[in-house]
């Protein structure tokens, strides 16, 4: 077993550095570096240079088969959900090396998980301890319990940003047909549909019900999301929150009724007004790739369609737009709920 220890400052690897004996120098090894980072850009490019520097740090260890712990203090992080970000990134190319990485940190909103003063405790007794490994994957075990919640909650945030743009460009583009002269409205209708594939956006509308409720077929369509890449879904978030029944039925209903599924959260509902207007949508791809020009009462039907709907969840809804703001105020509230 190997120790690397990435200290957050420079009095910080002094004071770690007094504490280590000419036995355990060769086996605990402090690295004087600075891994800050800036919390609120922590995005996929930012850990891939973190496991860099981790890489260039320790260098040839890395071949090393035996197993390695390093214990990191970052800077730059104070919220617990930023260290399990870097773990969740990081985890399987640490697996792949046989390291364990343990962050620790001097207290504050971070202070569940291992803390300076226990990292000291551990490297200064280190020769006392009777069981090293035993007390190691305890402090993982530790750190492990803290991030649970954190993995819950990246979960919800995924699955909302992944819905929220499924449906952006249709939105902007319907938005900009309203807008446009009338003379302009077909032309761009055509630029919409252009080399879109058969059942396009019957697709879409199962790739939104994929993440909702893992409903990913109709009429032989199928989504193209796969439900098994997805985690939990927005239905199982909310089964398994900790709010009162009625409340998860009252969200679930709602949210069912706006994306086209049944009462039972099982099958698709044919007859919701998002249903039948993504398929009017289909209609007119097929129209227009069959030869047959569109023409300002495709455009009407399209602009107009949610104003004729007859059902009381649609009542408020007159136009796409509508519907698209509804189903995020929907999850919007979902989320202040679950938490």
């Amino acid at each position: 077993m190997k120790i690397f220890v990435f200290p957050k400052t420079s009095d910080e690897s002094v004071d770690l550095s007094n504490l280590l004996t000419r036995r355990t120098r060769s086996i605990i090894k402090l690295y004087d570096v600075n891994f800050s980072i800036d919390e609120k850009s922590l995005d996929d490019d930012t850990l891939d240079g973190i496991k860099r520097q981790i890489r260039d740090t320790i260098g040839k260890e890395l071949q090393n088969r035996g197993r390695k712990i390093i214990f990191w203090h970052p800077g730059g992080l104070s919220l617990i959900c930023s260290y399990w970000r870097i773990y969740d990134f990081l985890s399987e190319w640490l697996r792949s090396h046989n390291i364990t990485l343990i962050f620790y940190t001097e207290g504050g909103p971070t202070d569940r998980i291992l803390s300076f003063e226990k990292l000291k405790e551990f490297l200064q007794n280190w020769g006392k301890i009777y069981d090293v490994e035993k007390a190691i994957n305890e402090f993982k075990t530790r750190q492990e319990e803290q991030f649970k919640s954190c993995e819950k909650e990246y979960e919800k945030k995924i699955v909302i940003h992944r819905l929220m743009h499924l449906f952006l460009p249709l939105d902007i583009d319907l938005m900009g047909i309203e807008e446009v002269g009338e003379s302009e409205k077909v032309e761009y209708l055509k630029e919409v549909l252009d080399d879109k594939p058969e059942n396009y956006y019957k697709r879409k509308l199962l790739d939104l019900t994929t993440f909702v409720a893992k409903i990913d077929e109709v009429n032989s369509i199928t989504a193209n999301v796969d439900k098994k890449s997805i985690g939990k879904s927005i239905k199982e978030i909310i089964e398994e929150s900790n709010i009162e029944v009625q409340d998860k039925q009252d969200m679930e209903k709602n949210l069912f009724a706006l994306c086209a599924i049944n009462e039972s959260g099982n099958a698709i509902d044919r007859k919701s007004p998002i249903y039948e207007f993504m398929n009017l949508l289909d209609a007119k791809i097929g129209k227009k790739n069959s030869g047959n020009g569109l023409n300002t009462t495709d455009v009407s039907e399209i602009l107009e369609f949610f104003k004729n709907s007859k059902e009381e969840k649609f009542a408020e809804i007159n136009s796409f737009h509508d519907w698209y703001c509804e189903v995020f105020r929907c999850l919007d509230s979902l989320k202040e709920k679950v938490g």
